[in-house]
């Protein structure tokens, strides 16, 4: 399995989608959740209201699901969001009213407040139930979005409804929800959004659903884990030189054995640079279908000598060279955890290398972790 990282001493990659760019402009935070960059999550927190503002923009024009997952990153277990637009019309599992069959109630978004929606929606239904002289009941289990997932199959409907849509739209083959909930929502069904890693699953669909209660299965589906609050806002993110270049390391063709936990190091040599330059951007690259089995990465400063330069062995293995042994633990240079993003730094901030005064080689530690035991 090929796993790299690359040294942004260049880079950047413009995003040109409209869309997209108006979303980046209203959220602080941005990240693709699938490695084809299908699917888009951007977020905002506000630690003093304690809610957190949630777009998504989704490559397809049918359903589209979202949600905090256990550290499994599985559907059991999960706090899930289901959602979809049509013809211009977000929907949304409101109120059901039966009046000699099913009707279900449908708006079109905007920034109103939810509550008098539903209330000019209800309001109506019993002026037309009046008028009509239908017999009617009303079901209160189908108010909003909110889904709990206990299994591998459609997620039940929450009791406790504490996601509020915000807005939703089709646009260029995309479908976008926007959407907000608390941090800690206090029912028992909702995951509380905390420090540290949170692991997200999604899903979506090419189509709408059958019905508000029949969804076929997802074409496509995964997870990704995803530090919600420790992250450089995009705005503060500095635009990367004109004149920067990149360097890439990476470990080739590691065959990880079937066990839990493995730690493999690998010696490079840095480029030669006449004079000092600085590393300002650190992306990992981790080879499609292997997201799951990178647990972090660890970049050490070494004094090596060419000798040393090119082995790569598991860091535990009596073949690994002595200064290779003595590297591991000493001045950390970068390291990356799952859940990270790319690490850019300020823009007066960078990492000398090359020169006298840089560094020259180094040792990249990468723990993978294997559960499975799949060998």
């Amino acid at each position: 399995r090929n796993m790299r990282l690359q040294l942004a001493i260049v880079f950047a990659i413009a995003c040109s989608v409209a869309n997209a760019a108006s979303l980046q402009t209203s959220y602080a935070h941005k990240a693709s959740l699938d490695p084809q960059g299908n699917y888009w999550m951007y977020w905002t927190t506000n630690d003093t209201t304690k809610i957190i503002d949630i777009a998504i923009s989704v490559k397809t024009t049918g359903w589209v699901g979202f949600g905090f997952s256990p550290y499994t990153g599985r559907m059991p277990g999960s706090d899930v969001v289901i959602g979809w637009v049509s013809n211009g019309v977000a929907y949304l599992q409101l109120t059901k009213l039966l009046v000699n069959g099913n009707i279900y109630a449908r708006y079109e978004d905007t920034s109103l407040d939810r509550a008098f929606r539903l209330l000019s929606i209800i309001i109506n239904a019993f002026d037309y139930l009046k008028k009509s002289k239908s017999r009617y009941s009303i079901d209160s289990s189908e108010l909003s979005i909110d889904r709990f997932a206990t299994s591998y199959s459609t997620p039940a409907l929450d009791s406790s409804q504490d996601y509020t849509l915000v807005g939703g739209e089709e646009t260029n083959g995309n479908t976008i929800l926007k959407f907000r909930r608390n941090y800690n929502t206090a029912d028992s069904k909702d995951l509380p959004i905390e420090a540290g890693t949170s692991r997200l699953i999604w899903s979506y669909h090419s189509s709408d659903p059958v019905s508000n209660n029949t969804f076929t299965k997802h074409e496509k589906q995964g997870s990704r884990s995803l530090n919600i609050f420790d992250t450089i806002p995009e705005v503060d993110k500095p635009p990367m030189p004109n004149d920067t270049e990149t360097y890439n390391i990476h470990n080739a063709n590691v065959l990880i054995p079937p066990k839990d936990t493995t730690y493999w190091c690998t010696s490079f040599k840095l480029p030669v640079i006449n004079d000092t330059a600085h590393v300002i951007k650190i992306s990992p690259y981790i080879q499609k279908g292997n997201e799951g089995l990178v647990h972090h990465i660890l970049i050490y400063d070494c004094s090596l000598d060419d000798s040393e330069i090119g082995h790569s062995h598991d860091c535990s293995s009596r073949n690994m060279p002595l200064g290779l042994r003595y590297c591991r633990g000493a001045t950390t240079l970068a390291a990356w955890a799952i859940g990270g993003e790319d690490v850019t730094f300020p823009s007066h901030v960078g990492l000398p290398i090359g020169g006298s005064n840089g560094s020259t080689t180094v040792l990249m530690e990468v723990h993978y972790d294997n559960p499975n035991l799949t060998p």
